[in-house]
């Protein structure tokens, strides 16, 4: 195994920067649907075949990756639940405080009850 010098770690960057570049050109803002996340893919392909060239095994190349995966499993669980909140508040429509109680609403519009 050997050192990584400047080409190797600006290879990967470069063709990040191709290959969503290329995708936002052809795509325009429909990239979100899957282009972009291909382009991701074969960037991270692009990154083992780079440490493969430097020395390393398939199989160290793997077991890291994967290990990289497990760490960052709770993180994408939390992201999931806090998008499914939003998107529940997005569904339930607007937010309008000054219709929380009916009491507030009362006092503003004068109309206090009275007690017999």
């Amino acid at each position: 195994m050997r050192e990584p010098n400047l080409t190797d770690a600006l290879v990967p960057l470069g063709v990040l920067v191709v290959l969503v570049g290329g995708a936002l050109l052809l795509f325009g803002l429909d990239a979100l649907d899957g282009p972009l996340q291909v382009a991701l893919v074969l960037c991270a392909m692009s990154v083992a075949l780079v440490a493969m060239r430097m020395g390393h095994r398939w199989l160290a190349v793997q077991k890291v990756s994967q290990g990289a995966m497990s760490s960052i499993t709770s993180a994408v669980f939390i992201l999931l639940a806090v998008g499914a909140l939003i998107g529940v508040w997005n569904l339930s429509g607007p937010f309008r405080p000054w219709c929380t109680t009916a009491s507030r609403s009362s006092r503003r519009a004068g109309t206090t009850r009275r007690r017999p």
